[in-house]
């Protein structure tokens, strides 16, 4: 038998195994809900691809082929697909990368503590500049809330590993983080084109994080928020005192809602405790087996021993909870052990089979005294699911509370689009044609773009007036320029409007001639004019008696002009007849013309000086001393040649005479080759010019801006020889002086 000394030692030593299996049951729960974890490469490229769901964006670079170098390219970062590697140039840039994190995280009770980073570059010889990095964690508003800077100056001829591991210091929930950032800036140091700058690959960012214990098991500890709202039911077991000894076996097997009584309800389970009694006696021999005398032929030693389970089982009939406890030794008196079980996040009832509490025992001993109770919340979820986010209807409540406090704190408020469209409407009234106060704003908007959009523009008078003065500045005498339009106007419409006006000297000469072709010798009409002056007005009738009464008309002169204007009518052969023939100058009018001239009241009757006027020489004499146009002096040419032909014709005439019977017709034919030798059509037109009277030129520019330049042709009038001035001479009518 031990001594009491031995059986205290014995007891002790079970007392600090039970007491340690249970610290460690409860430290085992802990560590896998507390302990930190590590998202894995949140950089993701086309090396790296994201997940589904992912929300990640890069910018700053262009993809090219190149490895680095290059005669091309630089001013913004390359990067290489099939090396996963970012080149800078000669332009500093940074190339920049976002991740949103609640699309790499999601659960109840995350907490973010730090992060881990690593990643290659090479800055070195024809790679090389200046290159640093940079992580920041973002709120949700997009402040700051960690940064941290790294360097990787100019190295050796290789790749270089940066790496290591970032603590916060602190940790942030998921709902109060927003982006991690990571971004790199390089540049060439020497200016050149192409990739010659700092290279960097293989980027690497994970997060390390853990799980609020206390978010998903009010029952983890006693300082958790909502754990003295925590219930512990009675005993489950149904045979609490049930005995079991030397081989019996117990099997305590149930349904947990049946148990509870709270079959159907939203009763949130955080855990078990359960626990038991047992005694272990004394080892002992038995035998078994015996010989046919009766005597034992076989002996075998019984140690006592017992062994536990305690096992949950989920609806399914999965277990999610099992754990065996063994005892063995001798003499050990009652003892007793008890054991608590958490779940990582609290569950509902009704997604909770079956416990299994099962003991056997062998050997001297004993196992009595099964207990097992249930840890929860009763109904607090149902009453108010907001009591704790374990509560399985918590996300629609909070989100509830929340859209009743804010009907724009998420598009699954109820009248988040009313809510939406009053927000944007009273940021801009411009953001829907339904907003109130569109019609106005739209019409203000507008105006402010262009006053003509609508006659309600303020403004809009004085726009239009504007517009229409822009596209015809006659649209109104107030429009500026309206002065000179009109001007131009008037002058297009009639160039004798102003003697000012392009063209008014032309129309003015035009207007004059077409008045009275013999208003100048240029007129187009003019010789017309003075023929029919002349037939008007005859100079004279000379009559000369021939012997016979038929005539012929013979032409004086060649030029058909002077020639209608001296005629004389020949004889026969018989000079004694001459002094019948009648031989006027010029033809007098027909006697139909005259009375047509004298009957009609409306013709302006003109006083006698139009009348009997005497052939005499040509009065262009007047005229010597002003330039000759080209017309004018081949008109006078022709004149001449007139003249000389009627004095020719005047000589055979003059032959004549002697053959004429009387002296009174000899001196008739005398006097008609007077006449026709000092013939000179337009004698007296000067005498009938009348200069009218008209405007002097405005006091005005003409050509605004115009700067006259000289004709290079006209170097050859003001340099040259005696040479060039003779031929100069020569080309003038009247022939070579040389």
């Amino acid at each position: 038998m031990p001594s009491e000394k031995n059986k205290t030692r014995a007891a002790c030593e079970q007392c600090v195994r039970a007491v340690l299996a249970t610290i460690f049951a409860v430290f085992a729960t802990a560590t896998s809900a507390q302990g930190d974890q590590t998202t894995g490469n949140l950089i993701y490229s086309v090396v790296n691809p994201a997940p589904t769901g992912a929300t990640f964006q890069w910018n700053g670079f262009t993809v090219t082929n190149s490895t680095g170098g290059g005669l091309s390219g630089g001013n913004v970062p390359g990067y290489n697909t099939s090396t996963n590697t970012f080149m800078f140039g000669y332009t500093q840039s940074t190339v920049a990368y976002t991740m949103a994190i609640n699309s790499a995280l999601s659960g109840t009770g995350i907490q973010i503590s730090g992060y881990n980073y690593s990643w290659q570059y090479y800055n070195f010889d024809y790679y090389r500049g200046s290159l640093t990095g940079q992580i920041r964690l973002t709120s949700p508003t997009g402040s700051i809330l960690q940064s941290y800077n790294y360097s990787m100056p100019v190295q050796g001829n290789q790749w270089y590993t940066q790496s290591g591991t970032q603590n916060f210091g602190q940790l942030y929930g998921l709902a109060s983080v927003g982006n991690l950032e990571v971004s790199f800036t390089g540049q060439d140091d020497r200016f050149w084109a192409g990739y010659y700058g700092p290279q960097i690959r293989n980027i690497n960012v994970s997060l390390n994080y853990s799980v609020d214990p206390c978010a998903t098991n009010p029952a983890y500890s006693p300082s958790c928020p909502g754990y003295n709202d925590i219930i512990t039911s009675g005993n489950l077991v149904p045979y609490p005192n049930h005995w079991t000894i030397n081989g019996a076996t117990i099997n305590n097997s149930y349904a947990i809602n049946q148990a509870l009584g709270l079959a159907g309800s939203q009763v949130r389970i955080h855990g078990f405790d359960y626990g038991y009694q047992y005694n272990l006696g004394s080892s002992y021999t038995q035998c078994t087996a015996f010989n046919q005398d009766g005597s034992c032929s076989w002996t075998m030693s019984f140690n006592p021993q017992v062994a536990v389970n305690f096992s949950v089982k989920n609806s399914a009939g999965t277990t999610i909870y099992s754990q065996n406890h063994t005892h063995t030794g001798s003499n050990t008196g009652n003892q007793s052990r008890s054991y608590q079980y958490r779940f990582g996040t609290s569950q509902d009832l009704l997604n909770l089979g079956t416990i299994g509490f099962t003991g056997t025992t062998s050997g001297n001993s004993a196992l009595f005294g099964m207990y097992n109770q249930a840890v929860y919340t009763n109904d607090s979820c149902t009453a108010d699911p907001l009591h704790d986010p374990s509560c399985s209807g918590y996300a629609a409540a909070y989100l509830t509370q929340q859209c009743t406090a804010k009907a724009l704190y998420d598009p699954a408020c109820p009248g988040y689009a009313i809510a939406f469209f009053t927000q944007q409407c009273t940021i801009n009234t411009l953001y829907d044609p339904a907003c109130p106060g569109y019609a106005a704003a739209y019409l203000t908007y507008q105006c402010n773009l262009n006053q003509l959009y609508s006659p309600s523009c303020p403004g809009y008078a004085q726009a239009y007036f504007d517009q229409q003065c822009s596209l015809n500045p006659l649209y109104n005498n107030q429009c500026p320029g309206y002065a000179d339009a009109y001007y131009v106007q008037q002058c297009t419409a009639n160039p004798l409007y102003d003697t000012g006006c392009t063209g008014y000297a032309q129309a003015y000469f035009d207007q004059q001639c077409a008045a009275d072709g013999l208003y100048d010798r240029s007129c187009p009409n003019y010789a017309k004019a003075y023929a029919t002056r002349n037939l008007l007005n005859p100079v004279s009738s000379l009559p000369v008696t021939v012997a016979e009464t038929t005539t012929t008309t013979t032409a004086l002169v060649s030029d058909p002009v002077v020639n209608d204007m001296i005629s004389v009518t020949a004889t026969s052969a018989n000079p004694a007849d001459a002094a019948t023939a009648t031989v006027p100058l010029i033809s007098a009018p027909s006697t139909a013309t005259t009375t047509a001239a004298t009957s009609n009241p409306k013709e302006d009757t003109k006083p006698a000086a139009t009348t009997e006027r005497t052939a005499t020489a040509s009065s262009s004499s007047d005229k010597k001393d002003q330039p000759q146009t080209a017309r004018q002096a081949l008109a006078e040419r022709r004149l001449e040649a007139a003249r000389a032909k009627a004095v020719e014709e005047g000589k055979n005439l003059a032959g004549r005479m002697g053959e004429a019977a009387t002296m009174e017709a000899q001196a008739a034919v005398q006097n008609v080759v007077i006449q026709a030798m000092g013939f000179t059509p337009g004698f007296d037109a000067y005498g009938r010019v009348t200069l009218p009277d008209a405007q002097g030129y405005q006091s005005r520019e003409i050509y605004v801006g115009q700067r006259n330049v000289d004709n290079p042709a006209g170097r050859r009038f003001l340099t040259g020889s005696d040479s060039l001035h003779a031929e100069m001479v020569d080309q003038q009518w009247g022939g070579s002086t040389r």
